[in-house]
């Protein structure tokens, strides 16, 4: 009995004594005695509460209470969740209903679900059936059970992730992803795969459903919840409007085999990647590591401004011509830099340098449909071309115009003494150069007309010293030579008379560098082609039925 159920008594027995010491005190006056009846009200009142108080003493559960149709009663609260966890063990891989679809098929059981029954809350439940009210309350809610059992049910507990993991495992039996068209470069040509729907559990809906089956008692056939998902990428999308979208050629001379074996090998490596939606392409690792392992030779590479040989020379080449049908296709560059000189190949900054894993040319995928990268070396030529799904009207073409800002002024010169070479003589050993400034600015035009013009990209090129030896070697004077009359004085006298020295300095070379506006005619244009010739693709169908796109001639 709590301390408020007690004082709530003694205020009712302080009533009734107040009342019984009025009446004796009236009856006295009158000369009565007090009636034997208030006495026993009295003490019929304290056995009435003394018999309700017995009957709901103790910490055990209630005579007449079952969990699950088990008998409960007289055991603690503990000592019933023992209880239930072992009578009811088996009840954990019962199944309860059956999952399908098509031909899969699962026994939901509790086990299966990765959740069990509430037996601590069935027991907790179980314990305070007739201790949550008043005495008289909780009395005759006891005194009902002798007619009136109660049984109470073990609930699932449903709520501790268990459902949602079960239904996330079967999605990864059952679901099918669409697969989007892809192209692939074959023998014959360029193939379009096709495209095809695929299925996916709808998991929230079917957590949902589990949870309402659970709490219904439903036990037949459910059949799993499933959504239809359509590819991103079409074949007859691709089909539709599958062509070039950025191609570029650079060209090259039979000079240096190893040079050309690089570049070679490199476009071959890069040669049929296909870059999905979103993707970041790395020139560095298409190439794969330049080492001799891998095919690559010595040549000429640019290492900290000096032209030096090491292995893999000339894939800058290609790396070059890549990026530059890259930004004709439009796509997004997320790393280039130029070369520290500038090259002959492309106008100045239209370079993309890569030097192992910290200088790289990499552009990502901005399209909604995979583009394909060919790129082949042929006639002393680097070829790239971007394929794709075109979005851009017919009538818009773009160019790059480099447009040269300012000159970078030639270091010191670089001194070298020669003890060999007479003293006070001075050679030139290599000229140096003046570094550049150029920007390059992107041309729009419609209909062959300039619709805009706008900043792409600035490039800076290191300028480098002129290399001077210069000699220390001690020169004694030459003695006069004697001469005699028997001594033939007809000979031609020696010219003695010193050249004149050319005191007047070269003029530095202070004119301005040429914009590249237009590149100079020549018979082999070696500054990248633009849209050159592109080759053109036909749909046709090859002698296995596949429809692949050839050259056309």
């Amino acid at each position: 009995m709590d301390f408020g159920e007690r004082n709530k008594k003694l205020f009712v027995t302080k009533r009734i004594t107040a009342a019984i010491l009025s009446a004796a005190f009236v009856f006295g006056l009158s000369g009565c005695k007090t009636p034997s009846k208030i006495s026993g009200v009295t003490e019929s009142i304290t056995k009435s509460e003394t018999k309700m108080e017995d009957a709901l003493a103790g910490d055990t559960i209630y005579k007449g209470i079952t969990i699950e149709g088990a008998d409960v009663s007289g055991m603690t609260e503990e000592e019933c969740v023992s209880f239930l966890k072992e009578k009811f063990a088996s009840k954990e891989t019962e199944p309860m209903f059956t999952a399908a679809y098509n031909d899969k098929s699962w026994n939901v059981t509790p086990e299966f679900l990765g959740t069990t029954y509430d037996y601590e809350g069935a027991a907790k439940e179980a314990y305070e059936y007739a201790r949550t009210g008043s005495t008289e309350e909780n009395y005759k809610a006891v005194k009902a059970l002798e007619e009136n059992p109660v049984d109470f049910e073990l609930q699932l507990m449903t709520e501790n992730g268990g459902i949602e993991s079960t239904v996330e495992r079967i999605a990864g039996v059952i679901d099918v992803p669409a697969v989007d068209a892809s192209i692939q470069r074959t023998d014959s040509g360029i193939n379009i795969t096709q495209d095809s729907d695929g299925y996916a559990v709808n998991q929230e809906a079917t957590v949902k459903d589990i949870k309402d089956m659970i709490a219904s008692g439903f036990s037949g056939i459910y059949v799993i919840n499933t959504v239809k998902t359509e590819p991103a990428v079409r074949k007859a999308d691709l089909d539709g409007n599958f062509k070039v979208l950025g191609s570029y050629y650079t060209s090259y001379s039979n000079g240096d085999w190893g040079r050309n074996e690089n570049m070679r090998i490199a476009s071959a490596n890069i040669n049929g990647s296909v870059v999905q939606p979103g993707e970041i392409f790395s020139s560095y690792n298409a190439m794969g590591d330049q080492t001799l392992a891998n095919g690559y030779q010595y040549a000429g590479v640019i290492e900290n401004g000096v032209l030096t040989s090491g292995v893999g020379g000339g894939v800058c080449q290609v790396s070059t011509t890549l990026y530059n049908a890259v930004i004709r296709a439009e796509l997004e560059v997320v790393e280039r830099r130029n070369h520290s000189l500038k090259i002959g190949y492309v106008p100045a900054g239209m370079d993309a340098a890569i030097a192992g894993t910290y200088t790289d040319f990499k552009f990502k995928n901005n399209t909604k449909y995979p583009v394909y990268v060919e790129m082949y070396t042929a006639n002393n030529k680097v070829y790239a071309n971007i394929y794709g799904y075109e979005t851009r009207p017919a009538n818009r073409t773009i160019d790059f115009e480099s447009v040269y800002v300012s000159s970078v002024a030639k270091p010191a010169e670089k001194i070298t003494y020669d003890p060999d070479l007479p003293e006070g003589q001075r050679v030139v050993t290599k000229t140096g150069s003046a570094g550049s400034v150029i920007d390059v600015y992107k041309l729009v035009y419609i209909n062959g007309n300039l619709e805009s013009r706008e900043y792409f990209n600035r490039s800076t090129y290191s300028a480098t010293a002129d290399e001077v030896t210069i000699g220390q070697k001690k020169v004694d004077a030459a003695e006069p030579a004697e001469t005699t009359p028997e001594e033939n004085n007809t000979a031609e006298p020696e010219n003695n008379a010193p050249e004149p020295e050319n005191n007047t300095p070269a003029p530095e070379n202070n004119t301005p560098e040429p914009e590249y506006n237009t590149p100079e005619p020549e018979p082999e244009p070696d500054n990248g082609g633009g849209d050159n010739n592109p080759p053109q693709f036909q749909l046709v169908v090859d002698e296995d039925g596949n429809e692949v796109y050839v050259p056309v001639e």
